[in-house]
């Protein structure tokens, strides 16, 4: 399996604090949100690359992966103009020789189970081709909400609905089969992941939910919340161990 980060966004939402520092960069408890994703994905022995696109202040993500303990497995995918959230995966499908990819929006802090989501993806029904995190929002007009059937496929999905039908939300983290990947490949479909590929996958597209933890820190107060409920959570983890 390989990976897909995409960390090259402006974070215009987190300004004045990204005038000088890539979102992707922002830290959480005095840690760049790109190294939460990177610890999780760089000691997995499944994960064969790990790809990372970048555009706002490209020198910083590069030389902040270059300090980073493991480098080996990544490799930054410049853009001199942003492709859009599915554009950057086209443009890399002919580099994807794995059977399946985990592809995440890495401006999202998330902490769970990674085996688990592979297993949920390792288990899907057999016409699907994508496994989506999904998760509860206290926010649900600012995110995708999905609807699904009896058996975790999802059935409906709304952008940013006005009036939600749940506080389930699409995550922004997915592992995609190879069939998925070709498909995405074709350029008939859009460049913006969730507004024009999800669309094209419904009742093809299985869900797990992360119950632990997930959040989008695109504004200064949910950065705020994130920060302060990481350290309530790295607190918890060290005195259980």
């Amino acid at each position: 399996m390989n990976a897909l980060l995409l960390a090259a966004g402006f974070g215009t939402r987190l300004l004045p604090l990204t005038q000088k520092i890539p979102k992707c960069l922002v830290p959480i408890c005095d840690k760049p949100l790109l190294e939460y994703w990177l610890d999780m994905l760089c000691f997995d022995d499944e994960i064969d690359n790990v790809y990372i696109n970048t555009h706002y202040l490209p020198n910083q993500v590069q030389s902040f992966v270059k300090t980073y303990k493991n480098p080996k497995k990544i490799i930054l995918c410049h853009e001199t103009k942003l492709l859009g959230t599915a554009g950057t995966l086209k443009n890399l499908v002919k580099k994807l020789s794995s059977d399946s990819l985990f592809f995440a929006h890495a401006d999202n802090l998330s902490v769970f189970d990674m085996k688990s989501f592979k297993l949920a993806f390792a288990k899907r029904p057999r016409y699907c081709e994508i496994t989506m995190m999904v998760f509860e929002t206290d926010n649900p007009t600012s995110c995708g909400i999905v609807q699904f059937n009896g058996d975790g496929v999802i059935t409906g999905f709304e952008e940013k609905p006005q009036k939600p039908k749940s506080n389930l939300a699409n995550g922004a983290v997915y592992i995609l089969s190879r069939e998925a990947i070709k498909s995405i490949g074709n350029n008939t479909l859009g460049d913006d992941f969730s507004t024009e590929i999800i669309p094209e996958f419904l009742k093809k597209i299985n869900i797990w939910q992360n119950t632990e933890y997930h959040r989008d820190v695109g504004n200064i107060l949910s950065l705020t919340q994130a920060r302060s409920d990481m350290k309530k959570l790295l607190k918890t983890i060290k005195s259980s161990k």
